[in-house]
């Protein structure tokens, strides 16, 4: 008989905790952005209030949901986090490097494209080993 393996993995632990970071995240960059709407027109912030907004309130949301499909045990919570992560960090990316003042971008790069690496390193480990997992328990 085999014996039977705990749900909440060291990996899914830590996985599920940056969903909810993220989730946080983007509730609180929705809020600061409708809360000091005026203060960043005044500033001439680019993009603007309301890509702010929006972005914080769709970051939040789908992380808020994602989190709560992980917290509920889905049966593919491990792959909408991942994707989620891999996702974010495009976003994040692509926003640094275009939205970025000249010059601002740049700062501290090599820290931070490593950091990335290697939480999407372990992000990718932690998805494939529980889908492996998931596998081996079906065909076995």
């Amino acid at each position: 008989m085999k014996s039977r393996q705990r749900y909440w993995s060291t990996g899914r632990v830590v996985l599920a905790g940056g969903v909810a970071l993220l989730a946080i995240s983007g509730w609180l960059r929705f809020q600061q952005a409708v809360e000091l709407w005026g203060w960043l027109n005044w500033l001439g912030a680019v993009p603007g209030p309301a890509y702010i907004a929006a972005s914080g309130l769709v970051i939040g949301m789908v992380a808020t949901v994602i989190f709560i499909s992980a917290l509920a045990r889905y049966r593919l919570a491990d792959l909408f986090q991942g994707g989620f992560i891999y996702g974010y960090t495009l976003w994040y990316w692509t926003e640094r490097l275009l939205l970025s003042p000249p010059g601002s971008n740049r700062t501290n790069l090599p820290f931070a494209a490593g950091a990335t690496l290697l939480g999407l390193a372990f992000t990718a480990g932690v998805v494939v080993y529980h889908q492996k997992n998931k596998w081996d328990q079906f065909t076995s």
